[in-house]
């Protein structure tokens, strides 16, 4: 199959993914994360004998056991990773993330995307590439909120602790400013996100006991890293200062 050449966006970082990979490629794809990290063919087949011998009363979520059960699903997944596997044995670096029906590959090689080309039920494409600026250790935004940005270390929460995390936040109003995947996390009222293995439908999914590493707070004072130690001891990794990113004027 002849493929086009991807579009390819850039990105500006402090350093690189993983401080290693240039290019990171993404796509949606029913399943994906059944292929494992470790690429192995007789446990992807072990997971389709599980699918089938799965009830469709318990596989009801989302109509889940149909799609999967879809020939064309286990094709796709067999050959993203038998061409991944064997990239790998000829000595391509690449590293896999897996989202809930999504796979993130990062790599200095971007014709790792090729595969998607191959596969019917892949959907949206993306890569991006890095281009490295400034310093790891500082924080440059074009509109800083804040001084400071501490991230999370990766622990288990309660679901009080997590309740309580989100009361404190909520409660220091504009003085802590909680990123994106934080906020999500900790609200539970995220209903009907659409899944790539059915329609769409009104579901409350549950939260994760364990933070990430990406999850940071924004803030002005280190009185709030106290507090938030009190509410979950050594959850904080890290602390970089946040500056105002100077936006070069183009001469026209």
């Amino acid at each position: 199959m002849k493929t086009k050449k991807p579009e390819i966006t850039t990105v500006i970082k402090t350093q690189r993914y993983y401080n290693r990979y240039e290019y990171c490629v993404h796509w949606s794809q029913t399943g994906i994360r059944n292929i494992g990290h470790d690429l192995d063919r007789s446990q992807l087949h072990e997971t389709f004998e599980a699918w089938d011998h799965e009830p469709e009363w318990q596989s009801n979520w989302h109509n889940r056991t149909r799609y999967l059960k879809k020939p064309q699903v286990r094709k796709d997944l067999e050959t993203v990773q038998s061409y991944l596997a064997q990239q790998r044995e000829q000595g391509l670096d690449f590293k896999l993330v897996f989202g809930w029906n999504c796979v993130y590959i990062y790599t200095n090689d971007v014709t790792v995307s090729d595969v998607f080309h191959h596969i019917k039920n892949g959907v949206r494409l993306q890569i991006t590439q890095v281009q490295v600026q400034g310093s790891p250790d500082i924080i440059s935004l074009v509109k800083p909120r804040h001084s400071f940005r501490s991230y999370f270390r990766r622990k288990e929460f309660s679901e009080q602790e997590q309740d309580v995390l989100l009361r404190w936040v909520q409660n220091q109003q504009d003085q802590v400013h909680m990123s994106p995947g934080l906020r999500e996390w900790l609200e539970p009222t995220h209903q009907g996100q659409k899944v790539f293995f059915g329609p769409a439908s009104n579901w409350i999914r549950p939260r994760s006991r364990w933070s990430s590493t990406h999850f940071y707070i924004e803030h002005d004072d280190s009185v709030y890293l106290t507090m938030l130690q009190m509410i979950k001891p050594g959850i904080i990794r890290r602390t970089l200062p946040v500056v105002k990113k100077e936006v070069t004027q183009q001469a026209t």
